[in-house]
């Protein structure tokens, strides 16, 4: 504009920001990107930590459950869960016959092969006893080498008769850690 405010001419001033925008657009959006990957590890790892700590105390409680009424080696009642198991059977009158089982000779076993040969020769007693009862018997390891078959609605013939087969079963000739061993049982 001149002095007397009359138009002159026109100057048209372009300024190209198209970088600097693209540059703060950029920056907050990867700023944006790592708070959220910040925040997500930060929130995750103490979550992850939670479950997998309820993860390994549900694991060891059904862990102890377990041992509290099983034998870890032959997976069989142990002898507080058979005399509890027992005591129902009594107390609805099912409960037929007790056998105690006891196997002989086993110490040798154990000192001639190794105490995992006498693991393994338990193991298999305990499946011939599974393989020769009913699902509603009572199996349990008692202790060391003894075994009691709590027999629930059979007459003693029949019970006699299961016995006997156990028996013979388990005298039989069985190949263990590349052993032949006979274990019989009274």
């Amino acid at each position: 504009m001149d002095a007397d405010g009359r138009i002159q001419g026109v100057v048209e001033v372009y300024l190209d920001q198209t970088a600097t925008r693209d540059f703060f657009v950029d920056s907050f959006r990867d700023f944006g990107i790592m708070l959220m990957a910040f925040s997500a590890i930060v929130f995750a790892v103490p979550g992850i930590a939670f479950c997998l700590q309820r993860l390994y105390a549900d694991r060891s409680r059904r862990d102890a459950e377990y041992l509290a009424r099983f034998d870890p080696l032959t997976g069989l009642y142990n002898r507080r869960e058979f005399v509890n198991q027992a005591a129902k059977q009594i107390a609805r009158g099912d409960l037929s016959v007790v056998c105690y089982l006891d196997l002989d000779n086993f110490k040798t076993i154990n000192d001639t092969h190794g105490h995992c040969a006498g693991d393994a020769f338990l193991a298999h007693v305990s499946q011939v006893l599974r393989n020769n009862c009913r699902k509603e018997d009572l199996l349990a390891r008692f202790g060391g080498d003894e075994f009691v078959i709590a027999f629930e609605d059979i007459e003693m013939k029949s019970a006699v008769q299961r016995i006997r087969v156990i028996l013979q079963e388990c005298a039989r000739e069985v190949d263990i850690q590349s052993a032949k061993l006979i274990g019989t049982i009274s």
